[in-house]
């Protein structure tokens, strides 16, 4: 049986999701900001202050991991729900794919291996390197793989995933045809007992497949989740709290992350709504620019962190401080630089991403 194309997404629903894609851009700079530990000219300097450590261990790898399979629902439902009937269908969503998704990680994957080349081969940024500095004994198949693979801009591992979740796609649907709601609980539940390939990511495997469900099921996720948004977050602050502790005891346990994970899109899903007024028009307007706020932010994230600590002393303070204010420069530079580029150079801006104009342009673009 033919699927009958869906109906467009109301206006609100991709106001909401837009909002999230940038809540979820958001959390991956304050993630990639938190400095954990410090490496110069190949040596690895551990967090000093044990209360830092906590409050950033307590983000980074518990508070902060919500953005990932919130990243995957979105891409997997859009991808799904704007899928046309008929193999016609899936050429135009391969050869969009191509252009929106492919070539931006190609492109930006080979620029990362550039970057790192000339900051090697100068003196004042050699140093600034750190566990990066092997790679320059890879061999031209190697630095090959590194390019498609394994980029040295490491945020690229999603759009590599979400690229190869793509390439499983016509699979995925004819599951989620079969099966529907056993194909989602199946993946679910093998994700949470870890049983799910490390690649594509479990998460987005499980995510994605969640999105493609619902998406194929079309249902329309305009959920009011206000009556749980308090609850959700309390719950998710407890569990990423005990994994913390737990994290810090040596014994981590990846359920009670996944557990997290699930209550707090549920709280995220909520809170958006408490996000009104000209702060919303900001961010919504702000979302234009996610995709290249995504590909960008490193390395000047990691430059600018690393020259933060040449200045002044690592320590708990200046940490903290570090990860609260870090990310917001870097997002102020980021669209800054993305407006001006996309001003004064819009077809080399456009080519850059994917075909990524406005924040209409991005969201039609999924």
């Amino acid at each position: 049986m033919i699927q009958a194309p869906p109906q467009p997404l109301s206006p609100v629903i991709q106001e909401k999701l837009r909002l999230l894609s940038f809540v979820s851009i958001l959390i991956v700079l304050f993630n990639h900001a938190a400095p954990l530990s410090l490496v110069y000219d190949g040596i690895l300097t551990k967090q000093p202050s044990p209360e830092a450590d906590v409050l950033l261990t307590f983000w980074f790898s518990h508070l902060g991991r919500v953005n990932r399979p919130l990243f995957f629902f979105i891409s997997g439902f859009l991808f799904f729900w704007t899928l046309k009937p008929g193999w016609s269908g899936w050429l135009e969503k391969w050869r969009k794919r191509v252009k929106s998704l492919l070539v931006p990680y190609l492109i930006w994957s080979l620029l990362s291996c550039v970057l790192f080349g000339l900051a090697y081969w100068l003196n004042p940024t050699r140093a600034l390197i750190g566990q990066r500095m092997e790679l320059v004994a890879l061999t031209w198949l190697q630095w090959l793989g590194v390019w498609l693979w394994n980029p040295v801009a490491y945020q690229l591992w999603y759009l590599r995933d979400l690229l190869l979740l793509i390439f499983l796609s016509p699979l995925i649907s004819f599951l989620a045809t079969k099966l529907g709601w056993f194909l989602a609980s199946g993946v679910m539940v093998a994700w949470f007992v870890g049983y799910l390939p490390s690649r594509p990511d479990e998460a987005g495997l499980a995510f994605f497949t969640l999105g493609a469900v619902m998406a194929k099921k079309q249902i329309v996720p305009d959920w009011n989740l206000r009556f749980w948004r308090w609850p959700s977050t309390a719950v998710w602050l407890l569990l990423c709290g005990l994994n913390t502790w737990f994290d810090l005891s040596g014994d981590a346990l990846p359920w009670v992350n996944k557990l997290a994970n699930v209550s707090g899109i549920v709280a995220i899903w909520g809170l958006s709504d408490r996000i009104t007024g000209p702060l919303r028009k900001k961010m919504l307007k702000a979302a234009g620019l996610s995709f290249f706020v995504y590909l960008a932010h490193e390395p000047l994230m990691l430059t600018l962190k690393k020259l933060i600590f040449k200045c002044v002393p690592y320590n708990g303070m200046n940490s903290v401080l570090t990860f609260l204010l870090l990310p917001l420069i870097v997002l102020v530079i980021c669209l800054a630089a993305g407006v001006q580029i996309r001003q004064r150079f819009p077809k080399a801006f456009s080519f850059l991403m994917g075909g990524r104009g406005s924040s209409e342009a991005a969201f039609k673009s999924r």
